[in-house]
């Protein structure tokens, strides 16, 4: 009640901007909907821009229409939310193999791609530049190892947001949903 009692206070000067510092913070997730909901209204319904200071990536891709990424004092990311998952998207492969893979193929793929999550039969991974793909085949073949298949993955703005930041430790993001 203290997080919408906030939001509507900000509400009072009746101004086109909202500036919104966490507001699901420590909330339930029922109440995170609630509120999250009574933003989007409050866009449609108002014609207010908000703007949102949070790490919460799920928020940001359930609200935002645009998303601006902080990183160290630097903008990393100026753009829709939707481009930046399109992006990735077309560059997350998840691939099946038939055997485990030996410590230095292992190696090897954590080297090339920041971004891989490695489970015994299963790599996900997303690729930086269209020629990476090559890359994981050559690694794959330089021991045999047996594709049974690739599949393109969904990614989730937390994953476009690691991806854009990997490099730092010092976060801060705005997003704004108007």
């Amino acid at each position: 009640m203290q997080q919408k009692l906030a939001i509507a206070i900000a509400l009072l000067p009746d101004t086109d901007v909202i500036l919104l510092d966490e507001p699901t913070l420590g909330l339930d997730v029922e109440t995170s909907y609630e509120v999250r909901d009574l933003l989007k209204q409050i866009v449609s319904e108002q014609g207010k821009t908000i703007i949102i200071s949070t790490h919460d990536m799920p928020i940001v891709q359930d609200i935002c229409d645009r998303a601006v990424i902080i990183n160290g004092g630097k903008v990393v990311a100026d753009e829709k939310v939707e481009d930046l998952i399109k992006l990735f998207e077309t560059r997350a492969y998840s691939f099946t193999i038939e055997e485990v893979l030996t410590e230095q193929q292992k190696v090897a793929i954590h080297n090339h791609f920041p971004i891989v999550e490695i489970n015994d039969l299963q790599i996900n991974v997303t690729l930086e530049k269209e020629d990476d793909l090559y890359i994981i085949m050559d690694i794959l073949k330089s021991n045999q190892t047996k594709i049974e298949k690739i599949d393109r993955t969904t990614v989730d703005f937390e994953q476009v947001f690691m991806q854009l930041i990997k490099e730092g430790n010092d976060i801060d993001t705005a997003v704004a949903s108007h």
